[in-house]
């Protein structure tokens, strides 16, 4: 199933899939959403709101778990949904002592809210993680940029270089504000990923452990294919939009056809939700909060 969904020209560790979720089941995530507490919810400094469910992480990136709510592992399931993609998730087993079981399974949720113009800069997610995310698109479309850092000896490709990199920390969730890695990355991403509502991403390995992703502050996103205008010839701030949409053909029919008709595909961002599983490798033993075992984080087995 997985290897239909591998993005083309990527290493063989990103997958796209469209319409993962049905039209009702977006329907039903965003009234769920919508009822969270709102003292759940953290405004970072952009003024992007986000919320993370599963437990929270100490200093020494340990997860401290809670409870799922239902409509990750009950209906619609989104968890084994998910790992019946690809096995990503799946760990060697360790010898560590708060290491927790391998399920194969995420156990920490990310929910992130992009209204139009909000973005986050080109981030690694920190090592507490496994490394793979599994990302849900809902209500509206954007597209997620992959960048490389640049070799100290040789800065190609491409010449130019944007402010280091950050590593996102345990108390900001997903910001970038936090510890710099100081590395120089490259300003034009390697590639553009666009995310359609109800689809699926998976990223691993050394797309997610090695590389950073971010999303540009825009309010449109302009899709072009690989014989588009070449980054030359465009304007200085529309060099991210001349890089080409990696997952073109697994897109809508009308948007490819749409691109190959005119070059280009112009798509107006509206308020994006988007659902972000990651693993914590590293659980607490002993510390259930609100029902780790086998009725609580993943649902009745």
């Amino acid at each position: 199933m997985a290897d239909a969904h591998h993005i083309p020209g990527l290493p063989p560790s990103a997958w796209y899939f469209p319409n993962f979720i049905s039209e009702a089941e977006e329907e039903y995530l965003q009234r769920k959403i919508a009822e969270s507490p709102l003292p759940r919810w953290k405004t970072v400094a952009s003024g992007r709101r986000l919320q993370y469910l599963g437990g929270s992480l100490t200093k020494n990136n340990i997860l401290i778990p809670e409870a799922l709510p239902a409509w990750c592992t009950d209906f619609p399931d989104l968890i084994s949904r998910i790992t019946c993609t690809t096995d990503v998730f799946k760990a060697a087993p360790g010898d560590d002592s708060v290491k927790e079981a391998d399920t194969g399974m995420p156990n920490q949720l990310l929910i992130n809210e992009y209204a139009p113009g909000q973005g986050i800069s080109p981030h690694e997610d920190g090592p507490a993680y496994h490394p793979a995310v599994a990302t849900i698109s809902l209500t509206s479309p954007q597209c997620i940029d992959i960048y490389q850092y640049l070799s100290p000896t040789d800065p190609s490709p491409p010449l130019t270089t944007s402010v280091s990199a950050s590593i996102s920390g345990n108390d900001d969730i997903n910001d970038t504000t936090s510890v710099s890695s100081g590395r120089a990355i490259a300003a034009v991403p390697l590639a553009r990923i666009y995310l359609e509502p109800r689809s699926l991403l998976i990223l691993s390995s050394s797309l997610y452990a090695s590389h950073l992703h971010g999303i540009s502050e825009i309010t449109e996103d302009i899709l072009v294919g690989p014989t588009s205008d070449s980054e030359e010839h465009k304007p200085d701030d529309a060099k991210s939009s001349s890089v080409p949409v990696a997952n073109l053909t697994l897109l809508d029919p009308a948007i490819q056809e749409t691109i190959v008709r005119d070059g280009r595909f112009v798509s107006t961002r509206g308020t994006r939700v988007s659902l972000t599983f990651r693993k914590v490798e590293r659980v607490m033993k002993g510390a259930l909060g609100g029902g780790m075992g086998r009725k609580g984080l993943f649902g009745k087995r």
